[in-house]
């Protein structure tokens, strides 16, 4: 009995590993604003969604879903959402990352990203395409707005390809 409960508990850990970061709901630590950069400009993904938010925000709190949604929606070739926190503890920010059970990762803002962008309220969200931003949205946003401007981005990328 504790023979097989082993091995079940070796096979869903190996298969655990086979789950594509993007996947996972994990905290990344803090992340510098060379990172950010490089992050951004260097992905392989067509869009790009960063999500300014901290553990306090009740907004910021009604927007989880509809971005885990959207992570869900979108292909990881089309798709890289990632969150950045401005609270100031990170244990505060694992431990609520773990609760929440993020779809995308996670990092708390090394102090260089939210001023670079001018971040004063939260939550914030910025989109990038070709590595330039293309949008930036303060408060809350309904999903299905974000849904459109993912969308647009993806549409103009395709035909941009096929010209």
């Amino acid at each position: 009995m504790i023979r097989s409960l082993i091995i079940t508990m070796l096979v869903v850990g190996c298969l655990g590993w086979a789950v594509p970061d993007t996947a996972r709901a994990e905290y990344r630590g803090t992340l510098s604003g060379e990172q950010f950069v490089d992050m951004v400009t260097q992905t392989t993904a067509r869009v790009v969604v960063v999500n300014f938010w901290a553990t306090w925000c009740g907004p910021c709190r009604q927007e989880f879903p509809s971005l885990m949604a959207l992570r869900d929606q979108y292909d990881d070739k089309d798709l890289l959402l990632m969150g950045i926190s401005l609270d100031y503890n990170a244990e505060a920010v694992r431990f609520f990352s773990d609760r929440v059970g993020f779809n995308y990762p996670i990092y708390l803002d090394g102090g260089e990203i939210a001023s670079a962008f001018n971040v004063t309220a939260i939550p914030r969200l910025l989109v990038f395409a070709d590595g330039k931003l293309r949008a930036s949205h303060v408060g809350y946003i309904p999903k299905d707005t974000l849904n459109q401007v993912i969308q647009s981005l993806l549409d103009a990328d395709a035909k941009g390809e096929e010209s």
